[in-house]
């Protein structure tokens, strides 16, 4: 997996930053949590942010100045662990999504928040909703101000977490297994974080946090949707975005996503094996220029933990065709048609 890191820290951690601030930034492999050099030249692809509008990334200019070319992929040079220096600057304030991923690795999503203006009025929090039963998920615990925006706090608050959802807790860690009723935003953050897990599936609890000191408004979540963690289908991801038209001849990346029968991601347990198939008028590439082999059959990869499958590559001249993919264990599949 990947980690999105501070140029000048060596640890892997969310972040945030000003908006209209250029902030240098750089991408580490590790392996449960440990670096892990690259074997070869690795090109690792993150898609311009989500969450928040005028965020980009750029190649070289520390000012981040609009004439500067944004970027989408940087790499990792062989026998490393961590790429050259590019930057970020978000124009808006609001909580930013990056997701990263490779070739042979899980994608990874990471959360940067992006400071509005004004003081920290009330807390609000960050977990998936629906979740998925058995998960262990990491809910981010947040100050915000006035216009719901990211606000740091002026001192260490204490935040107590209850909950009413049937056979969940919360935990200080990664593996869900050190139970936990409280966290601690730092002074000068905005953010901190706990895990959760649900081992029931329902949605009729919720979660509460609350301020010990009651200088921050508290947050009580809608009803959690806590949901089997059976794969039943796979949706499509593209990069350039499609939703059901495409432009012939341009190269788009694909990946597959796990889903449950409710239409939420689902985490691989194991690596599954996927295949992706296409009809007449359309191929499929190995590599991202779509100058490899054209097939109409390609093999891929769900690794474990994560939800989206290996990159493929596909490219069409014209028409209509259906774009396939599926799996044998678990049984699933999912389709289609673009014009």
């Amino acid at each position: 997996m990947f980690s999105f890191i501070k140029s000048t820290d060596a640890n892997s951690a969310d972040s945030f930053v000003d908006s209209n601030v250029c902030m240098a930034m750089r991408i580490a492999i590790t392996n449960n949590g440990s670096p892990e050099n690259a074997t070869s030249n690795l090109s690792v692809n993150f898609p311009l942010v989500t969450g928040v509008s005028g965020a980009y990334f750029y190649s070289s200019s520390p000012n981040c100045i609009s004439s500067t070319p944004t970027i989408s992929s940087v790499t990792i040079n062989s026998g490393t662990s961590v790429s050259p220096v590019f930057y970020f600057k978000s124009v808006n304030s609001g909580y930013a999504y990056l997701r990263a991923g490779a070739s042979g690795y899980s994608e990874s999503m990471f959360n940067l928040s992006v400071l509005g203006a004004g003081p920290a009025t009330k807390l609000s929090q960050g977990l998936p909703n629906p979740a998925i039963k058995d998960v262990c998920y990491r809910m981010f615990i947040r100050a915000e101000n006035s216009s719901n925006e990211p606000a740091v706090v002026s001192s260490a608050t204490t935040v107590n977490l209850t909950k009413s959802v049937p056979g969940a807790a919360f935990y200080s860690d990664y593996g869900c297994s050190a139970t936990t009723t409280s966290a601690v935003i730092s002074s000068g953050s905005p953010d901190t974080y706990a895990y959760f897990k649900a081992t029931a599936v329902s949605n009729t609890g919720t979660i509460t946090l609350t301020d010990s000191v009651a200088a921050l408004t508290p947050v009580t979540s809608s009803p959690i949707d806590v949901q089997t963690n059976v794969i039943s289908v796979y949706s499509f991801y593209f990069n350039p975005g499609i939703i059901s038209a495409y432009t012939p001849d341009q190269c788009y990346e694909v990946q597959a996503k796990a889903e449950n029968s409710s239409g939420s991601q689902i985490y691989a347990n194991s690596n599954i094996a996927i295949t992706f198939t296409t009809t007449s008028g359309s191929y499929l590439y190995s590599d991202s220029s779509c100058t490899t082999t054209a097939v109409s059959t390609l093999n891929a990869t769900i690794p474990n933990a994560s939800t989206y499958s290996d990159r493929v590559y596909m490219k069409a001249s014209s028409g209509s065709f259906t774009l396939d993919v599926s799996s044998g264990s678990p049984l699933a599949s999912g389709s289609q048609v673009l014009n």
